[in-house]
């Protein structure tokens, strides 16, 4: 219909909906009055998809939605009360639970919801419910009908068509009066998703029942904060605005790869900060590292070994990911990243990851380790092999790497430090407990030969030298372990976030986007205890001055920030 206007409402446009569309609000208009309860659930579903995939990797397809579909089904077999519909002044309570579920297909009108309705879905198999419903979605590409049981709605909607709208709702609500019908035709309960129409983590309630007792939406699956125990559930608030638009423009990637364990929201400070000056930043949660994952293996360490070996390739994995969705033009990411100009930032087991990634290849101790990969699969990584010479990705052009593991326990030796590719800062506590310093993160550093590097290092602190987020107030509640996880004895944690994100921003500003204007914030005495700060009483600067550039006096104090250039 042609676009009209008025001096109240502006320009608009009446749109006539689709037959399909108009049928789905008829029916709302017929449903019977009802006194709905509405519950939102949640659930952790960590063991079922840690089981689902297991089962795929046996050959078994499933999926957890119809993992979902079965479980609802059983706990209403259970409850029969809830297998309950409305039938003209009474209820029929039924045995079997036949649950109707939407399969999304193509249609003339565009995409729309067919219904199938899985019989007796409590008495079957998670992998026979999917089955089912992949069938049907195959059977309607081939036919145009999802089942057998979808003919008799489109022979139904071609008819109403001819059917004024009073007349088409006044048979509905007679179709609903009647509970036989309704379970032949529509089943016992309803269960959709969200997730299967949108790429959300949402929830959502289902509008209505209708004359049936239960009717489900499945919300999407978030992976919460958790704390380092994988049991407490935290709450974190950040300076970011969720959907907010994204500045015009073209920026640097930044990908950020946690420790082991850990999760994408360990340096979420960090990863804030950095797209607030100009930064796409994709914070990674890496399988059988994070703090829910790492521990579902009995043998504790066999998750570390798939961390030696996944690590690196996890990284470059989202790089190519990010890629994709940059040059996809249905993404929120299109055309936003440059991914050619790309900065790694890994903490621990993820500045291990970044090592590897920039060309650092693993020796052969690190192979013969008892805790590494098994069945000799960290070769895939080995200084000197086609498989390593093949890893290092040219749109990676610097790395940053917080208390990067490994040199302690002879994960490299010199000759394959020697071949890191790009330019790397390195970030260390000089007491660092779980890296080491001197014969760890300090030897990486005068290793890494072949480029520039530089050495930022927090005196007297720990392994937690500005990486991880404070401490979240859950983990210092009576009984809860872990605090330590994000604590330093001696240097306060934001203090250190802090600086990190000075220098790390200097760092990247210099490296990924050819500000010179940063090298200044890089090129100071070593030591910044023996900063001189030396102002005119105007205040501009005496040439002897030499404090660091951006901190104010007396603040620059516990810390060394040392260079060495390519060939040294």
């Amino acid at each position: 219909m042609a676009t009209q206007t008025s001096e109240d409402d502006g320009r608009y446009e009446i749109v006539e909906p689709a037959f399909a569309r108009q049928l789905s609000m008829d029916v709302f208009d017929a449903l019977p009055p009802s006194h709905p309860m509405v519950a939102l659930v949640e659930f952790d579903v960590t063991a079922a998809l840690a089981r689902i995939e297991a089962l795929r990797a046996e050959g078994t397809r499933v999926s957890l939605f119809s993992f979902v579909v079965r479980s609802i089904a059983v706990a209403i077999a259970e409850h029969p009360d809830m297998n309950q519909i409305r039938h003209r002044s009474g209820l029929v309570r039924f045995e079997d639970v036949d649950v109707n579920v939407p399969v999304e297909v193509q249609t003339p009108d565009g995409k729309f919801p067919r219904e199938i309705v899985l019989r007796r879905a409590h008495t079957r198999s998670a992998a026979e419910l999917y089955a089912e419903i992949e069938a049907a979605r195959r059977q309607h590409d081939r036919t145009g009908d999802v089942r057998h049981e979808d003919g008799w709605p489109r022979l139904l909607t071609r008819t109403l068509r001819f059917v004024p709208r009073p007349l088409r709702v006044s048979m509905m609500r007679q179709f609903m009066r009647n509970a036989f019908l309704v379970k032949r035709r529509t089943g016992t309960t309803l269960v959709t998703s969200v997730g299967k129409f949108a790429s959300i983590s949402g929830f959502a309630f289902t509008f209505s029942t209708g004359p049936r007792a239960t009717a489900f939406a499945v919300g999407g699956v978030v992976d919460k904060p958790w704390l380092r125990d994988g049991k407490t559930e935290i709450e974190l608030v950040g300076s970011a605005h969720r959907d907010a638009a994204p500045a015009e423009g073209t920026y640097p990637l930044v990908l950020i790869s946690h420790g082991w364990p850990g999760n994408r929201f360990l340096m979420s400070h960090l990863g804030e900060n950095l797209a607030s000056k100009g930064y796409v930043v994709a914070a990674i949660d890496h399988n059988e590292s994070t703090y829910r994952t790492f521990q579902v293996s009995d043998n504790y360490f066999a998750t570390f070994g798939s961390t030696l070996v996944n690590r690196s390739l996890d990284q470059l994995f989202v790089l190519d990911q990010i890629a994709g969705m940059s040059s996809d033009s249905g993404s929120f990411l299109n055309g936003l990243v440059d991914t050619g100009n790309t900065g790694l930032i890994g903490y621990s087991m993820g500045g291990y990851g970044a090592v590897i990634t920039a060309g650092g290849g693993v020796s052969d101790g690190a192979l013969a380790l008892p805790f590494g990969a098994p069945h000799g699969l960290l070769a895939l990584h080995k200084s000197g092999s086609d498989s390593h010479a093949a890893l290092p990705d040219p749109r990676i052009k610097t790395i940053v790497a917080f208390g990067p593991w490994g040199r302690n326990w002879g994960m490299w030796d010199a000759q394959g430090l020697a071949g890191v590719q790009v330019p790397a800062l390195f970030i260390a506590g000089s007491m660092d407990e779980v890296s080491g310093y001197e014969t760890g993160v300090r030897a990486i550093w005068t290793e890494t030969t072949g480029v520039d590097r530089a050495l930022l290092t927090f005196d007297s602190a720990g392994h937690n030298a500005g990486a991880p987020m404070p401490v979240p107030a859950e983990a210092l509640a009576d009984g809860v372990m872990g605090a330590d996880h994000y604590l330093d004895p001696v240097w306060d944690t934001v203090r250190m976030n802090n600086i990190a994100q000075h220098f790390i921003t200097a760092w990247l500003d210099t490296e990924l986007k050819n500000d010179a204007d940063k090298a200044a914030y890089l090129e100071l005495v070593p030591v910044s205890n023996q900063g001189v700060w030396a102002t005119n009483d105007d205040g501009s600067l005496k040439p002897e001055h030499s404090y660091w550039k951006g901190f104010d006096k007396g603040y620059a104090r516990g810390l060394r920030l040392e260079w060495l250039k390519a060939g040294e």
